[in-house]
């Protein structure tokens, strides 16, 4: 499936990476067989140097990174930040029903101030 590029799966085209060549990829096609409907990712690799140049999805690139992208950077190989360690966390996600009907939306707008006491800004 198209997992295979990111986090923990991607090791597998890591290695391709580093031992070999990606020179023709999709990094996210559609794939429906006997009523099964995936995303998935699709590579051309082999031994060596590529001749033959590099296309991912569809387009000529210089290059394809293990992650399926063809960027400048090989973002990859970017690792978390020591500095951001026990300060950084996820945030909030939200996990339940929480909508706001325009109309009220839109009334909380016009309000004078925040509840935390700060001005509201309006770009």
């Amino acid at each position: 499936t198209n997992s295979i590029r990111g986090g923990q799966n991607r090791a597998v085209l890591d290695r391709i990476a580093e031992h070999g060549t990606i020179y023709d990829a999709w990094s996210d096609e559609d794939w429906v067989v006997d009523g099964a409907a995936v995303r998935v990712s699709l590579i051309c690799f082999g031994a060596g140097a590529n001749t033959f140049g590099y296309r991912l999805n569809g387009d000529e690139v210089r290059h394809i990174h293990s992650d399926l992208s063809a960027g400048a950077e090989d973002l990859s190989t970017a690792s978390k930040l020591s500095h951001n360690r026990k300060k950084a966390f996820i945030g909030v996600n939200k996990t339940g029903a929480f909508d706001v009907p325009g109309e009220t939306a839109r009334a909380w707008l016009c309000l004078p101030r925040n509840p935390n006491g700060g001005a509201i800004r309006t770009y």
